[in-house]
């Protein structure tokens, strides 16, 4: 077979090009190189800068009041906090936590017949749970949290809350929080959504629409239905 010289010399000029950049990368990324012995934050904080350029800074709560997920748990200063999203199996996981593993929660049972209490303590039910005498889950129950000192007690084993950002205000430099959460598909969770809601709506419209209202009504959401099963057989495609 003959050569062909031009196809020769394009495989050696597309050659030359790939070293060229390998060359380039390598000079880059020499420039970000951390000393071996860098911590966790360390290499973070090269990997933030490499694939975020220009990186809008973490706020202060985040900095401060949240520890560092390259880091192991600490149980002496760091508290575990369930971020609850809605329609996400947080309702299932809760449960768990407290009769399986016997943790001590903090979420809106243990304020139940304890509002006026002035000092935080454990309160066990008659079904061997345990909770926390305050609310985390409204803005104003974390606030009377933090007054009393929650998170530096050291009673809780885990924070049930689905406020995000008014949570991180209970934790600081000393004692940070462990966020971790459940993560559901978007769509199978607004469907989920959806069917609750709807339940909801029925049992109290029923007591106010007449027989033909309620027909139309009722129509109206087997049309939605249809279309959400079609929205959800797209995703799963």
């Amino acid at each position: 077979m003959v050569s062909n010289p031009l196809r020769k010399g394009t495989v050696v000029g597309t050659l030359i090009m790939a070293a060229g950049f390998l060359c380039i990368a390598n000079c880059n990324e020499s420039k970000d190189r951390l000393p071996l012995g860098s911590g966790p934050q360390e290499r973070y904080m090269r990997l933030r800068r490499r694939l975020i350029p220009g990186a809008v800074p973490f706020p202060d709560y985040v900095e401060h009041g949240l520890s560092n997920v390259w880091e192991p748990f600490n149980k002496t200063t760091e508290t575990a906090v369930f971020w609850k999203l809605l329609r996400s199996g947080s309702t299932s996981l809760q449960p768990y936590l407290s009769d399986c593993l016997n943790l001590v929660m903090a979420s809106e049972v243990g304020i139940m017949g304890h509002v006026n209490d002035k000092m935080l303590e454990v309160e066990e039910l008659e079904s061997e749970r345990r909770y926390i005498n305050v609310d985390a889950t409204t803005a104003t129950g974390l606030v009377r949290a933090k007054e009393m000192g929650l998170v530096e007690s050291g009673l809780v084993d885990v924070i049930a809350t689905p406020l995000f950002k008014e949570s991180a205000g209970l934790f600081n430099d000393e004692h940070k929080g462990r966020y971790f959460t459940i993560l559901r598909h978007p769509v199978e969770r607004v469907a989920s959504l959806f069917y609750y809601l709807q339940v909801r709506l029925l049992r109290v419209s029923f007591y106010f629409l007449d027989k033909e209202s309620i027909s139309i009504f009722s129509l109206l959401l087997n049309k939605r239905k249809i279309r959400l099963k079609a929205a959800i057989r797209i995703s799963k495609t």
